[in-house]
């Protein structure tokens, strides 16, 4: 992934993209690579320590979902007026 990937995937601007992932190179979570076919492309990607933090997170947001993704289903079904399927 480029830095301009990522930018795309979180739909912001580039400048922005470089600034985050700056942020997380000194924090030693990615590293800029060298791309071997074009000397001008720098990939990124996740260290030892990025894949355990991003595993963290991805937990956390899981279990959370499970914990409120039945009061958000809930709510569409009240807000198109239908009543609740088990």
């Amino acid at each position: 992934m480029t830095v301009g990937d990522l930018a795309e995937r979180l739909r912001i601007k580039h400048n922005s993209a470089v600034g985050l992932v700056d942020r997380l190179a000194r924090q030693g979570l990615l590293t800029r690579v060298p791309s071997q076919g074009d000397r001008r492309r720098v990939g990124i990607e996740l260290t030892a320590q990025g894949v355990r933090v991003l595993e963290g997170l991805a937990l956390v947001h899981r279990e959370e979902l499970l914990r409120v993704g039945p009061v958000l289903a809930s709510l569409l079904v009240a807000l198109r007026g239908e009543e609740a399927r088990p």
